[in-house]
């Protein structure tokens, strides 16, 4: 089985509390690279996680990766996403994925070769919200116009 490999922008909270601790068990996924603007913090990051490379400037990621995990501030999130999915690489965007909807239309233009574009909206997968889903669709809880949850 070929190895995904994986490369996370930005190693803020949301990087260092979840998606490198989550990720770090499964199957068919290699650490490959981090970077932050914080070189210092990024090399923590990678020697506490086991990523093999610590960069500065998420560009040096390019042909090493073939997915990436976009958790930097939501102003760079277009630019860079950009760039990665104009080169084939997926890319899954922590929330909000873009300031505006002409920036979310430039990311998946930028997408080729099959390139996929994914927000982190996690919660949609849990349990929980799973059996919300078939609650509402099933009518159990009779018209439901509208849900919301903070």
């Amino acid at each position: 089985m070929k190895l995904m490999r994986v490369g996370f922008v930005g190693c803020g909270a949301i990087t260092a509390q979840w998606h490198l601790p989550s990720i770090r068990g499964t199957p068919g996924v290699e650490f490959t690279a981090v970077s932050d603007l914080d070189l210092e913090h990024a090399r923590t990051m990678a020697r506490k996680f086991g990523v093999a490379h610590a960069y500065r400037d998420h560009r040096d990621m390019l042909g090493k990766v073939d997915c990436v995990v976009r958790a930097a501030p939501t102003a760079t999130h277009a630019g860079i996403a950009g760039e990665f999915l104009s080169q084939g690489v997926h890319v899954l965007c922590e929330k909000p994925v873009a300031t505006s909807r002409a920036e979310l239309d430039r990311m998946l233009a930028s997408a080729r070769s099959g390139a996929r574009l994914m927000g982190a909206h996690c919660m949609r997968f849990m349990p929980n919200m799973a059996m919300l889903r078939r609650v509402v669709a099933r009518g159990w809880l009779g018209p439901v116009p509208s849900i919301t949850g903070g």
